[in-house]
């Protein structure tokens, strides 16, 4: 993974809570499978309100919005940025059984899984029948 995809999406300012107020989402975690603007800007929404958010990214590349540049801002495209915000990132090889087995192993954890695969891209990974029954 270069230096430029490498950088986790966690080491972002996240916004100070303030006591008299906690985030609403604050107990919750959400497993991210998704690209492009609907899926991050729903998860984006999640984490601002609290919400744990775990984006998993492709191995070597991360997320491809990673690269939509210029412009850029720490060699990262702000579009990225701006829909990635507050949300930790995991970089796994769903077609790998390693890969895999950690994505099962998250999702078992979690409170929420969104997704915006391509039609069959779920049932290429061998995913579906965990985005039916999550």
């Amino acid at each position: 993974m270069s230096a430029r995809s490498a950088r986790p999406v966690d080491t972002l300012p996240k916004p100070e809570p303030r006591p008299d107020r906690p985030l609403p989402l604050g107990t919750l975690r959400v497993v991210d499978f998704t690209r492009f603007l609907s899926g991050p800007w729903c998860t984006q929404t999640l984490a601002d309100l609290g919400a744990e958010v775990i984006k998993i990214e492709n191995p070597g590349i991360g997320d491809e919005t990673r690269t939509f540049v210029p412009p850029e801002i720490a060699g990262e495209s702000p579009y990225f940025l701006g829909v990635n915000r507050n949300k930790k990132s995991i970089a796994l090889d769903l077609r790998a059984e390693a890969g895999l087995a950690v994505a099962l192993d998250l999702v078992r954890g979690a409170d929420i899984l969104v997704q915006n695969f391509s039609d069959g891209a779920a049932d290429r990974l061998g995913l579906s029948y965990l985005f039916v029954t999550h």
